[in-house]
C-alpha cells in the first residue's frame, strides 16, 4: 500500500496506471523522496477533482462538452495527420542524388574563402609608416622581408570574418587600410578569391534524405487536408 485513500489502500499498480495517460515530454521526476510524494499526491487531487465533478454533474454541463468535443477533436485530427504522415515511403538514392545535383552547390558547398599578403605589426604608428611606403610604390614582399608577414592558406569567413569583409572591399592586388586586430595591427593585400567547392554527396547523403522526408511528409499532410476540404464542398 502506497496511500490510503476513500477507504481503501491504493498501491503502486494504481498509480502506474494512472499514469499510463501522461506523455513522455511531461514524465515526472523520480529522482528524491519529495518528488515521488509530490507526483502521488497530485495524482490523488486529480482522482478527487474528477470523482467531485462526476458527483456535481459537471460533465453534463454545456460548456464542459463544448470543450471536450473541441479536445477530442483536436486529437483526432493530429492523429489522422500522424497517419498520413507515417504513410509516406523514404526517398531511395536516386531521389537524394537527384536533389544533391539540384541543390549541391546552393546548400552544400564549403564556405568560400580569400588568400591574402598580410603585414601585421604590434605599433600602429609603424603599420601607418608602412602602408605610406606602400601607397608610395614599395613592393609587399620587400616589406614581408623585413617586418614580417607573407602570404598564408586561404581563409573563410567563419575563420577570421574581420579580415574577411576586409578582403572583400579589394579588388585583386589591392591594398586594405590598417587594421587592428586585438594588440595586432594589419595590412592586407587582395590575392586571390577561392570559390568553395560541393560537399562530397557521401557526406550529406543523410542529410538530404532526412530533408526530402520531411518536405514529403509535409506536403503529404498538406494535400491530404485540401483533398478533404474539397471533397466536402468546405469554403
Amino acid at each position: 500500500v502506497v496511500c490510503v485513500y476513500g477507504g481503501g489502500g491504493l498501491g503502486v499498480r494504481w498509480f502506474a496506471n494512472k499514469m499510463k495517460n501522461i506523455s513522455s515530454s511531461r514524465y515526472p521526476d523520480f529522482s528524491t523522496v519529495e518528488n515521488v510524494t509530490s507526483v502521488f499526491r497530485t495524482i490523488v487531487l486529480q482522482d478527487i477533482a474528477r470523482q467531485r465533478a462526476l458527483s456535481l454533474g459537471i460533465d453534463s454541463a454545456y460548456s464542459y462538452s463544448v470543450r471536450k468535443e473541441s479536445l477530442v477533436s483536436s486529437l483526432l485530427y493530429e492523429e489522422y495527420l500522424q497517419f498520413i504522415v507515417k504513410g509516406v515511403s523514404s526517398p531511395d538514392s536516386i531521389d537524394v542524388v537527384k536533389y544533391y545535383d539540384n541543390y549541391k552547390n546552393i546548400k552544400y558547398k564549403n564556405p568560400d574563402s580569400v588568400l591574402v599578403r598580410e603585414l601585421r605589426v604590434d605599433r600602429a604608428d609603424l603599420a601607418d609608416s608602412l602602408l605610406v611606403l606602400l601607397n608610395s610604390g614599395e613592393s609587399f614582399p620587400s616589406l614581408e622581408k623585413r617586418y614580417g608577414g607573407g602570404r598564408g592558406q586561404a581563409f573563410s569567413k567563419q575563420q577570421n570574418g574581420k579580415l574577411y569583409d576586409a578582403a572583400g572591399a579589394l579588388q585583386l592586388g589591392e591594398i586594405s587600410p590598417v587594421l587592428q586586430s586585438g594588440k595586432y595591427f594589419s595590412i592586407i593585400m587582395l590575392v586571390k578569391r577561392v570559390p568553395g567547392d560541393s560537399l562530397p554527396l557521401n557526406a550529406v547523403f543523410s542529410k538530404i534524405e532526412a530533408t526530402i522526408l520531411k518536405d514529403r511528409r509535409k506536403t503529404a499532410g498538406t494535400d491530404d487536408v485540401n483533398r478533404l476540404m474539397k471533397k466536402y464542398k468546405i469554403k
